[in-house]
């Protein structure tokens, strides 16, 4: 930690809502700056950043223009340019710190009261909240000390400045930044380790109630100044891992909703789950009903049967969303009409009603120009959200469907052929550019030209991203030319496929089972006159026994100044270096770079001698590869 600046040195920096370092004025730039011995006597100081340092030029030309006027007679009109200038570039700097934002924490720190205090709270061992009405049972839950943010009463603070009760830990304890470390137990908390629950270190006094909690105008103002600056909010990483994250406590959160929306502004909205909020308790994100400008927003719950408790953010000028849908998919009535909303993701998605596709369809989603689906491996519920998206062609240039959690392994591939029916119908096919799919886990072989058949309808596709399911029956040699040679002016190609034998496949008897897992260096033969665009390739790879010998062709048609990076994935190339150098130059004259990304080092080191030998050759044509 940095020591704090002398007086005679640079000018002092305290620590910001955004963990940065911003003088303590840039804070309210509105105001007038204090004398540094008044105004910087409490603060934190930490090393300061670049962004922080532009957002203090507004106190530092000040401060020099007062010191100016102190000691000569300086040039007022000059002076006040200089101010105004000055002030106008802290404010763009405040703006670029505050856009984008991962917590709401640094928000509520903006409030003069609120404090940082420690309590305990007791959870599911999966992070899962505990609700009033739920039976707990010890040998599923953990009671553990949280740090929370909240406005204690005064009969609070007259415990904490007697040192006889409460739990808190201004100074030490949880570091937000550090990731948390628990405050060591100084014996005085008034919690005992067989407590159940303490939702949010509430006063016992009888005349303190947490929900008459009311900000000041002052503070809201402060409040609101900088929520208006946050344009994207992201949240999507939320398990019982981060569960020492800073929390918000309910009282406070629910004094700031009953005065307008947490994020006004907000055009960004990354959700991970209903229960998102970092706050301390039981709150849901739910989509309300539409409003009085005709959209709806997303509001915040005290618990799953209560009522409406506030805005979270309003949606009506929203461009991207990121969040889970409800089984059935009331959430693209609340979406459908959004004016502006460009990106849509669908994480989490449960598994979806079975009722949904007989309902009419509905026109909706005119500027939606990118679509994902993940956190499900269910191709039906893809083709589901779909299918309910519009009654017209959706305008889509990015489709994605994909999970972390493989497929269950099916009798046939017909949730793959449904689902890429279904995006023939629902796409414009003229507008999909970048397009993600996952086939189906099947043991039974499938070709891959009726496979992709309705995927090919789709003429102008620069980036495809095939994940096979790590499936052995789909040739990854033949999926390479049904794609090569329905988009021609592809830029970027993935395939993923674990080239590694799965034991549920072992009782085949297919003799092209432990072939048909990889690319060969045969399988990349057509790129030597196809895709004169391409620039990168992902695909795991297998060098064989037998290296072909390199292709004989015009070198007129060579595409030449073609740049191509390859990723092999675990394939080693073994002693064969030179042989597969000469013939990866017959179809890529120039590489980028070669590397085995999964493999180990010494894999990786051995694809990059193939590289040098190939660009050599490409610099020294007349001389062979030897």
């Amino acid at each position: 930690m940095a020591s704090r600046p002398s007086a005679s040195g640079s000018t002092p920096q305290v620590a910001t809502l955004t963990g940065s370092a911003v003088p303590m004025d840039a804070l309210d730039p509105l105001q007038k700056t204090p004398p540094h011995a008044t105004a910087l006597d409490n603060a934190i100081f930490i090393l300061p950043t670049a962004a922080s340092r532009v957002a203090s030029i507004y106190e530092i030309i000040l401060e020099i223009c007062k010191i100016a006027c102190e000691l000569w007679r300086p040039d007022y009109v000059v002076a006040a340019r200089m101010i105004t200038v000055s002030r106008f570039i802290s404010d763009i700097a405040l703006d670029v710190l505050w856009e984008r934002q991962t917590s709401l924490a640094p928000l509520f720190r903006t409030i003069p009261r609120v404090e940082r205090r420690s309590v305990r709270l007791r959870r599911y061992f999966d992070g899962r909240e505990i609700y009033d009405l739920d039976d707990i049972d010890p040998d599923l839950t953990t009671l553990e000390t949280v740090p929370v943010l909240k406005i204690p009463c005064d009969h609070q603070r007259a415990n904490d400045d007697s040192e006889t009760s409460g739990v808190h830990d201004h100074e030490h304890g949880w570091d937000e930044d550090s990731g948390g470390q628990e405050a060591p137990d100084d014996g005085k908390s008034d919690y005992s380790s067989e407590s159940e629950r303490s939702d949010d270190d509430a006063c016992e006094e009888e005349d303190c109630d947490p929900d008459q909690l009311e900000l000041t105008d002052d503070e809201y103002e402060t409040f609101n100044r900088y929520a208006t600056r946050i344009r994207a909010f992201e949240n999507t990483k939320y398990g019982h891992w981060e569960l020492d994250r800073l929390l918000i406590d309910r009282a406070l959160l629910f004094a700031v909703l009953r005065r307008g929306p947490l994020l006004p502004r907000a055009r960004v909205i990354r959700l991970s789950r209903r229960m998102l909020l970092p706050v301390h308790g039981d709150h849901l994100i739910d989509l309300e009903q539409p409003l009085a400008d005709g959209h709806a927003a997303l509001v915040v719950r005290r618990d799953v049967n209560s009522c409406y408790a506030g805005q979270l953010c309003p949606l009506a000028r929203m461009r991207e969303v990121t969040m889970p849908p409800d089984r059935h998919l009331e959430v693209l009535s609340h979406l459908r009409n959004l004016p502006l909303l460009e990106k849509l993701h669908f994480i989490g998605v449960p598994r979806l009603s079975k009722s949904i596709g007989r309902r009419p369809l509905q026109i909706g989603f005119r500027t939606l120009r990118s679509l994902g689906i993940s956190g499900t491996s269910r191709h039906e519920d893809a083709r589901l959200i779909l299918s309910q998206m519009s009654s017209q062609p959706l305008r889509l240039r990015a489709f994605f469907h994909h999970s972390r959690r493989k497929p269950a392994l099916s009798t046939n591939h017909t949730p793959t052929h449904d689902l890429f029916r279904e995006l023939r119908a629902r796409l414009d096919l003229e507008y999909l550019e970048y397009l993600t799919v996952t086939t189906a886990r099947c043991p039974h072989h499938e070709s891959a030209a009726l496979m992709f058949s309705d995927l090919s309808a789709f003429p102008n596709v620069h980036e495809v991203c095939v994940y096979l399911a790590d499936s052995p029956t789909v040739d990854v040699d033949e999926v390479l030319d049904v794609l090569t040679r329905a988009w021609p002016a592809l830029k970027r190609i993935y395939i993923r496929n674990d080239p590694s034998p799965g034991i549920q496949y072992r009782h085949l008897e297919d003799p092209d089972l432990a072939t048909r897992r990889h690319a060969t260096l045969t399988g990349l033969s057509p790129f030597a006159q196809r895709c004169p665009h391409l620039s990168v390739l992902s695909v795991p790879l297998r060098v064989g026994e037998d290296v072909p010998r390199p292709l004989e062709h015009d070198s007129a048609h060579l595409l030449m100044t073609r740049q191509v990076g390859i990723d092999v994935g675990k394939g080693d190339v073994g002693a064969k270096a030179v042989e597969v150098a000469a013939f990866l130059a017959s179809i890529f004259p120039s590489v980028q770079f070669i590397c085995a990304w999964n493999a180990v080092a010494a894999v990786d080191e051995r694809w990059k001698g193939v590289a040098r030998l190939i660009n050599q050759a490409g610099e020294t044509p007349s001389k062979a590869l030897e």
